[in-house]
């Protein structure tokens, strides 16, 4: 697995960290994974699943870069 650094933050003076949710949009090269599971395009975890050390990333091994990109509400 690799470490993002920092990791995805966020936010919200009306809004709980379980309240933030990321979506994924796209990935290449690069698995994402929340307690275990694999996600795929539409997956979702939430700001509180990354400060509980829940989502993990693990790049292809590949020599492309792995990218990810999500929407966040």
């Amino acid at each position: 697995s690799i470490a993002l650094s920092p990791l995805p933050t966020a936010s919200d003076d009306y809004a709980t960290g379980a309240d933030l949710i990321y979506t994924v949009a796209a990935l290449s090269h690069l698995t994402v994974s929340l307690n275990g599971s694999t996600l795929s395009t539409n997956g979702t975890f939430t700001q509180q699943d990354i400060d509980d050390g829940l989502v993990t990333f693990q790049h292809d091994g590949g020599e492309t870069a792995g990218t990810l990109t999500f929407t966040l509400k």
